[in-house]
C-alpha cells in the first residue's frame, strides 16, 4: 500500500553528503575504531552542532544559575522565570504549523537544492510548491503574532496582578519582552524552512552563536543589576540575530518568496490543515502540560516556589533538548527517506537515533541529579534557590519515560499525517489535570507525580499502539516482519 503523503517529487536525499550516513554505506571492519563508533552513534556534523548548541546551554544555565541567585532576590527570580512560562504561549498560538511546514518543505526539497550563492534551484513545479507554502506561512506568522502579543501579554498580567509585589516593578519590561517575543515569533517559519531545506547543519549552527550572544547578554544584565531588564535583553538579542539569518545571510534564498508562486501550489485548505488542525488540538494542551508548573506555583503557592521550579525544569530541559538533538536533527531526512519510499533505511535511522537519544539522557539526567545532592551538602543557601534532588528525579523520571513516544510521534509526522491527535490530546489533558490537581494541593511533589503517572500509564501506551498500526498500514508489513 503507498503511505500518505508520497505525491512530492523525489531526487538526491541530501545536499549536504555528510548529514547522514546510509546504513548500506558503513565503514568496513577495518575502519579505526573512532570512525566505527562516531557511525554507530549516529554522530555527523550537524548533531555535532546541535550537541554544542545543548551542551552551551546546560554549561551556560549553570552560569545563570550562579548569576540569577547572586543578583535577583527570590521575590525577582520567581517573577523572571515565570515570565517564560508565559513567552512559552508561542507554543499554543502556533498551533502545529511549523512541524507541518517542516514537513512539507523537506519533501519538495527532494527536487531541489542551492547554488554558490545560497539561491534555490532544480524542478520548477517544487519550487513553486514551496514558495507557496512559504508565502502562506508568513502571512499565518504574521496574524499568530498578533494573537500572542495579547494572549501571552494579558496572561502575564492577569497573574502577576493576581500577586503584587510592591518591591518588583514588572510591567513595563513585561510588555517590551512581549512585543520582541512576537517579533521573533513571526521569524520561526523562516528559520523551519530552511531547516526542511536541507540547511539544518547551518540553523543549528546558528543557534550556538544565537545562543551564545544571548546568555553574554544575558549575564552583562544581570551583572551591571538591571534585574527584571534582563528577559529584555534576552529577548531583543534573539530577534536581532534572526533578522540578521533571515535578512542578510539567506536574503536571496527568500528572493522567489516575495513573488506569487509560478506554477504548482501546496494548497493549504486541502493538504496542510487536515494535518494542522490535529497538531493545532493537541498543541493546545500541550501548552499545559509542559509549562503550567512555574504559573501554578506563582498563583497557588508562592513566587519563591514558582522560582525553585522554574528554575529547575529549566535545567532539566536543557538536558532533554539536548538528548532530543539526535532525533530532532534527523526530521528532514525522515520525510526525504518517506518520499523516497526507502522505508527499511528509515526503521534503521530511527531505531538507531532513539537509543542513543535516550541514553545520552540518562547520562546528563543522572549527572545533574548526583549534583543536586552534593549542593546541598556544599552549598545549601544555594541549593535553596532549586528544588530538592527527589521531586527533580521524579520530573526527570517522566522525560526518560516521554522520549520513545516523543520520538514515535515524529516518525510517524514525517508522513505528513498527523495519527496521534486523540492519543496526544487525551495524554496532555490528562497530565495537565494531574499537574494542575496535585500540584494545587501537593505543590512541587504533587506536580512532579502529576506529571509522571499520566505519562506511564496513558500516552506511552496509546501513542506506541498508534505507531505500530500505521506502519504496517502505511508501508505495507507488520513491525514483527523487520
Amino acid at each position: 500500500m503507498r503511505p500518505p503523503g508520497t505525491e512530492s517529487q523525489v531526487g538526491k536525499m541530501t545536499n549536504d553528503p555528510n548529514s547522514h550516513r546510509s546504513v548500506r554505506d558503513r565503514p568496513p571492519f577495518s575502519a579505526s575504531w573512532l570512525t566505527r563508533l562516531i557511525d554507530r552513534l549516529e554522530i555527523n556534523r550537524t548533531i555535532i552542532w546541535a550537541v554544542l548548541t545543548r551542551g552551551w546551554q546546560i554549561l551556560a544555565g549553570a552560569v545563570s544559575f550562579v548569576l540569577i541567585t547572586s543578583f535577583l532576590t527570590p521575590h525577582e527570580q520567581g517573577y523572571y522565570v515565570t515570565f517564560w512560562s508565559f513567552l512559552a504561549l508561542q507554543s499554543l498560538v502556533d498551533l502545529g504549523f511549523t512541524i507541518a511546514i517542516l514537513n512539507f518543505s523537506s519533501h519538495e526539497w527532494t527536487a531541489l537544492h542551492l547554488d554558490e550563492r545560497r539561491r534555490i534551484v532544480g524542478d520548477g513545479a517544487a519550487l513553486s510548491r514551496l514558495v507557496s507554502l512559504g508565502r502562506t506561512a508568513f502571512l499565518w506568522f504574521g496574524a499568530a503574532a498578533v494573537c500572542f502579543l495579547l494572549a501571552a501579554g494579558g496572561a502575564g498580567q492577569f497573574v502577576f496582578s493576581a500577586r503584587p509585589n510592591q518591591q518588583v516593578e514588572w510591567q513595563l519590561v513585561w510588555w517590551l519582552a512581549v512585543c520582541c517575543s512576537a517579533l521573533s515569533f513571526w521569524t520561526m517559519p523562516f528559520l523551519t524552512i530552511l531547516e526542511g531545506c536541507g540547511q539544518i547543519e547551518t540553523v543549528y549552527r546558528f543557534r550556538l552563536w544565537q545562543a551564545v550572544l544571548n546568555n553574554f547578554a544575558v549575564w552583562t544584565s544581570l551583572a551591571l543589576g538591571l534585574g527584571l531588564w534582563t528577559a529584555l535583553a534576552s529577548t531583543a538579542t534573539r530577534l536581532i540575530t534572526e533578522l540578521y539569518m533571515i535578512f542578510h545571510r539567506y536574503r536571496l534564498f527568500f528572493v522567489p518568496f516575495l513573488r506569487p508562486p509560478a506554477s504548482e501550489i501546496i494548497r493549504w485548505r486541502e493538504q496542510i490543515w487536515p494535518m494542522q488542525w490535529r497538531l493545532a488540538v493537541g498543541g493546545v494542551f500541550n501548552y499545559f502540560a509542559v509549562f503550567l508548573f512555574a504559573p501554578l506555583m506563582f498563583l497557588f503557592h508562592s513566587e519563591q516556589l514558582a522560582g525553585r521550579m522554574g528554575m529547575t525544569r529549566q535545567l532539566l530541559t536543557a538536558l532533554q533538548s539536548a538528548s532530543q538533538a539526535w532525533v530532532q536533527a534527523r526530521v528532514p531526512l525522515f520525510g526525504q527517506l518517506v518520499a523516497k519510499r526507502d522505508f527499511h533505511q528509515l526503521d534503521a535511522v530511527f531505531r538507531r537515533v532513539t537509543i542513543v537519544s535516550t541514553a545520552v539522557l540518562l547520562a546528563g539526567g543522572a549527572g545533574f541529579l548526583l549534583f543536586l545532592f552534593g549542593l546541598e551538602f556544599a552549598m545549601p543557601k544555594l541549593a535553596e534557590r532549586v528544588l530538592a534532588p527527589f521531586p527533580t528525579a521524579i520530573m526527570f523520571l517522566a522525560m526518560v519515560v516521554f522520549q520513545l513516544p516523543w520520538a514515535q510521534t515524529l516518525y510517524l509526522r514525517a508522513h505528513r499525517q498527523e495519527p496521534v491527535m486523540m492519543a496526544t490530546l487525551i495524554s496532555n489533558l490528562s497530565i495537565a489535570t494531574g499537574v494542575g490537581l496535585l500540584g494545587i494541593s501537593y505543590a512541587d511533589m504533587g506536580a512532579a507525580f502529576g506529571h509522571l503517572l499520566p505519562v506511564m500509564l496513558i500516552t506511552v501506551p496509546m501513542i506506541h499502539r498508534v505507531w505500530r498500526r500505521c506502519r504496517t498500514e502505511w508501508h505495507g508489513e507488520s513491525p514483527e516482519s523487520r
